[in-house]
């Protein structure tokens, strides 16, 4: 052997190699430790595979956050109804937390008028 000779390449065979010479001569848990085996879709039910599935998978939190900051409304008329349906249409619970607000907001208002009227006539 030379011990000045330049290193060949890694190629798929010799990793494949080193994997065999791993589980042959040391074990399984030598194995186990160095080398990792590809995760099988079919093993996960459910799992993403593509980047379709994620997209289908998506939370539409994400989506309208990149919609807000990237200025983008989605380009078919069923996307953007589901869009402005969920995002731009008012639930009943938003406008009553609106509207609890605002009075909440004017009673607090009065309420310090009141006091402050009071303490300038006593």
């Amino acid at each position: 052997m030379n011990p000045e000779r330049s290193p060949s390449p890694d190629s798929p065979a010799k990793q494949r190699g080193r994997a065999l010479h791993k589980l042959v001569l040391e074990g399984e848990a030598a194995f186990a430790a160095v080398f990792a085996t590809e995760p099988q879709p079919d093993a996960h039910p459910g799992c993403l595979v593509t980047l379709d599935d994620l997209k289908a998978k998506a939370f539409i939190g994400i989506a309208f956050l990149g919609y807000a900051v990237g200025g983008i409304v989605p380009g078919n008329d069923q996307a953007r109804w589901r869009y402005f349906k969920r995002f731009q249409s008012p639930s009943v619970t938003g406008l009553g937390l609106g509207l609890c607000t605002i009075l909440l907001d004017f009673a607090i208002k009065t309420a310090t008028l009141g006091l402050e009227l009071l303490e300038r006539l006593f």
